[in-house]
């Protein structure tokens, strides 16, 4: 009997491990090709099997022996073999590119963004207008742009005929509290619809959810069906511990306001108490146009945060009087996983200019915090102003992965000094020496000068390298540098 790794057909190129003999193998028996007929299974036995994703028995062992289960019993394959921790769009060869905003077409999402392919030469090949809300190939509006720059003016000019009315439409806000004032003065039950996202009585031809008390409706997150898909909306709430260390933050730096991109939690908590609403200036932007039924003009707007755009055609003017009023302002966004850095910056970075036209003595300040995975910390440090990396592990109500801190690789980035960056939980500590709070497991290094580690796991110092290396690393004598074993550039 063997090991083998057989693909499953149909199955986006998942893998399975198959324990069996030869034949059986072949036939690709209990291996995912159910449904085949044994003339079918018998063709595919008589032919060779090439498929990339095999390995041989020995090649198995080899990856077993690296791995080093703990318990000797789970099998860890290379990691080339398992499915990523994050899903992540491949970024491999795409980019951004930039376009005048009076000419960039509309889809029905909104104003798309322009995207190209990079050649191996380094060239911009392929350009495509897209839909800069549903990322995953749920909206089919594409409009080539030719190398000279110039777009198919039949597709842009009847795209944005037909669609720019339909993005900007009126919005009707705060009318929950409407029904929810005249249900109660008739002293009905409150339930909730979420097919009207209003309130009802229970006589109500769609399935409700209710009796509800009036205090719920003040958290809206909670009633919706959330959208999970990471190429669209993906609404993912932030824990109780993820909220404390932001209202932490708030508190140490003295923010009386607070910009909620994409997090309606944080908009909620900022406004949980009466004592905090007075005390605390807030407003959402979101792409979900629900919660506009429950808050006002002035606290919310409809909005597509990798073009800037405003749904309601006066959301912008409503969030410039907001501006007018914060001295100190902490913006808190949170993006897709599959986003595109690069338009997703330049938004922030047109809202900050928007904050600072309303500057008039120079007193404004304005700050970002940014969740994203540690591995694109590189890309956020060529930001302007740079954003640097917090230790703590945000971690999600509702996520299937990442509802606990030791399996969750989403951090804080932002430009508010991380010495003035608390995080008063357990398991977190301040190091004195890198003026910052660290991870208990981040232990300092003296040689490096700083607490090395990004994944929450202790690092090791490498002497060779001259540099801290994770713990599952070793030294290669032919690439002369540290990597996973079975890496090794020179291969």
């Amino acid at each position: 009997m063997d090991f083998f790794l057989v693909p499953a057909s149909g199955r986006g190129g998942n893998v399975f491990l198959f324990y069996g003999t030869m034949k059986e193998k072949h036939l690709g028996r209990k291996a995912g090709r159910f449904g085949r007929s044994k003339d079918e299974r018998y063709k595919d036995s008589q032919r060779p099997l090439k498929s990339k994703n095999f390995i041989s028995k020995s090649k198995y062992q080899r990856n077993k022996q690296q791995s080093k289960s703990s318990n000797g019993k789970n099998l860890k394959l290379n990691k080339s073999l398992r499915e990523p921790d994050v899903s992540l769009r491949d970024r491999a060869g795409f980019c951004y590119v930039e376009f005048p905003a009076e000419d960039t077409p509309h889809c029905p999402h909104g104003p798309c963004i322009l995207l190209g392919l990079r050649s191996p030469s380094g060239n911009i090949v392929d350009r495509n207008f897209v839909c800069a809300v549903y990322r995953g190939g749920e909206c089919s509006f594409r409009c080539p742009v030719s190398d000279d720059g110039k777009i198919d003016a039949d597709v842009a000019i009847s795209a944005t005929k037909n669609n720019a009315s339909t993005s900007k439409k009126k919005i009707i806000y705060n009318n929950i509290w409407k029904s929810i004032k005249e249900l109660s003065t008739a002293k009905e039950e409150l339930y909730y619809c979420k097919w009207c996202n209003d309130v009802k009585s229970s006589a109500h031809f769609h399935e409700l959810v209710g009796p509800i008390k009036k205090s719920i409706f003040r958290n809206p997150s909670k009633l919706f069906s959330f959208d999970s898909i990471d190429s669209s909306k993906a609404q993912f709430w932030f824990s109780d511990d993820s909220l404390k260390v932001l209202e932490d933050v708030r508190t140490t730096n003295n923010f009386d306001g607070v910009l909620c991109i994409g997090t309606p939690t944080v908009f909620e908590f900022m406004r949980k108490t009466a004592e905090r609403r007075q005390s605390i200036n807030s407003f959402l932007l979101d792409l979900d146009g629900r919660f506009a039924a429950f808050y006002r003009s002035t606290q919310f707007a409809q909005y597509s945060m990798l073009v800037n755009y405003f749904y309601d055609p006066f959301g912008e003017a409503k969030l410039k009087e907001f501006f007018a009023s914060v001295k100190k302002l902490m913006v808190i966004c949170d993006p897709p996983f599959g986003v595109i850095l690069d338009p997703l910056i330049i938004s922030l970075k047109n809202l900050r200019s928007c904050f600072k036209e309303m500057d008039k003595d120079g007193s404004k300040q304005f700050n970002v915090i940014l969740t994203l995975p540690y591995f694109l910390g590189k890309f956020l440090r060529l930001a302007d102003p740079p954003l640097e990396m917090s230790d703590f592990a945000v971690c999600y109500e509702n996520h299937p992965k990442f509802s606990q801190q030791s399996r969750s690789p989403v951090r804080f980035f932002t430009d508010i000094p991380l010495a003035q960056f608390p995080i008063l939980l357990d398991g977190y500590r301040f190091c004195d020496m890198c003026e910052r709070y660290v991870a208990e497991q981040n232990r300092h290094c003296g040689l490096c000068g700083v607490c090395p580690s990004k994944n929450g796991k202790t690092y090791r110092h490498c002497e060779l390298c001259n540099r801290c290396i994770r713990p599952n690393y070793k030294h290669c004598k032919k690439c002369s540098r540290c990597h996973f074993p079975g890496r090794c550039l020179q291969r």
